[in-house]
C-alpha cells in the first residue's frame, strides 16, 4: 500500500504512528528519495537503492524518480506503509517541514535525526532546491 497525498499531508497524517514506531525501534531510518532517475532504459539507480533497503527503513518520495519503484509493494511497519509519497519536485518545501517536525518530535537538530536524502536532478530547478537546502543548514545529502 502506498500513501499518496499532497505535500507533507501524506506523512503528517500518520505522524503519531511514525513517532511511536521510531521510539519503539520498529522504524530505524528514513530515506528521502527525490529527483529524476532518467527515462533511458537501464537507469535504475533509485529502484535498486530502494530494493536493497532493510525492512525497518521507510522511503519518502518526491519527484519523478519514484516512478521507477512506485508500483513495488515494500510492505508496512506497524501499519505504516514503507513508501510514503510527498509529491512532485516542487513540493521540496514539504520535505523541510517534515524534517523539522521530526526534529521537534525527537528533540534533536535536523542534521542529527534518522533521515537521509538521496538527490538527483537534471533540471535548473535542482540548483535552486539544493541551494535552499544548503542555506537551511541541511546536511547528509547524498
Amino acid at each position: 500500500m502506498v500513501v499518496v497525498g499532497f505535500a507533507r499531508n501524506a506523512v503528517m497524517g500518520v505522524a503519531e504512528k511514525v513517532i511511536e514506531a521510531v521510539k519503539g525501534k520498529a522504524i530505524r531510518h528514513f530515506f528521502l528519495v527525490r529527483g529524476c532517475d532518467g527515462a533511458k532504459p537501464g537507469r535504475s539507480y533509485y529502484a535498486e537503492f530502494v530494493g536493497k533497503l532493510p525492512k525497518d527503513y521507510v522511503v519518502l518520495t518526491l519527484a519523478c524518480g519514484k516512478f521507477r519503484f512506485f508500483d513495488k509493494d515494500l510492505g508496512e511497519i506497524n501499519g505504516i506503509p514503507r513508501l510514503l509519497d510527498i509529491g512532485q519536485c516542487n513540493e521540496a518545501y514539504s520535505t523541510v517541514q517534515i524534517a523539522q517536525a521530526l526534529s521537534k518530535a525527537f528533540n534533536v537538530g535536523v542534521n542529527e535525526q534518522i533521515l537521509s536524502m538521496i538527490l538527483s536532478w537534471y533540471e535548473q530547478k535542482a540548483v535552486a532546491i539544493l541551494l535552499t537546502l544548503l542555506s537551511l543548514g541541511i546536511k547528509n545529502i547524498k
